[in-house]
């Protein structure tokens, strides 16, 4: 079993029935609230890049970035099926996302997650950035790429504006 992940556009994300399991398995974890799906108009004229994380053929999973500022990137919609979870794709789709993110010139990364999805904590936990508690329970993760040849080490900072709001965890 192989994986693979691959540029996709935002419609194919949709067509492969990712983002509705995203949003249900958001729903799930968060009844009541509000799931943020993706507007690909929207997506597509803020210069936003999807990727499709794939076991062999079969589309399992997600990740993507969208311009934050002029150095940075928020990584938004990091999604793998249940079932092929702990395989090592939702790595492979965040090194695609943030290698893409500094070809595009980028140089810093931040995300979003909430305390009920302890797999995404993990990620990034083992991605080595810093988490973040916001006011909201909602988590942060921020990150500042080293270099342009090395993706697994990056070095840690939180900007003013993070730690004037966020309390580390």
């Amino acid at each position: 079993m192989a994986i693979k992940v691959a540029s996709a556009d935002v419609y194919e994300v949709i067509s492969a029935g990712l983002i509705e399991q995203l949003d249900a398995e958001i729903s799930s974890r968060y009844p009541g609230e509000p799931v943020n799906g993706v507007e690909p108009a929207e997506f597509r004229q803020s210069g936003g890049y999807f990727v499709i994380g794939y076991w062999d053929s079969q589309a399992v999973g997600c990740g993507a970035f969208r311009p934050f500022d002029q150095t940075t990137v928020e990584i938004k919609r990091m999604f793998v099926a249940l079932e092929f979870r702990g395989r090592g794709i939702a790595r492979e789709i965040l090194k695609a996302v943030e290698a893409e993110a500094r070809r595009r010139g980028y140089k810093r990364s931040i995300l979003e997650t909430a305390n009920r999805q302890p797999e995404a904590i993990s990620l990034y936990r083992l991605w080595a950035m810093k988490i973040y508690r916001n006011m909201a329970s909602t988590l942060i993760a921020h990150a500042v790429f080293v270099s342009e040849s090395s993706f697994s080490r990056l070095k840690l900072q939180c900007d003013l504006r993070c730690s004037k709001l966020l309390t580390l965890l």
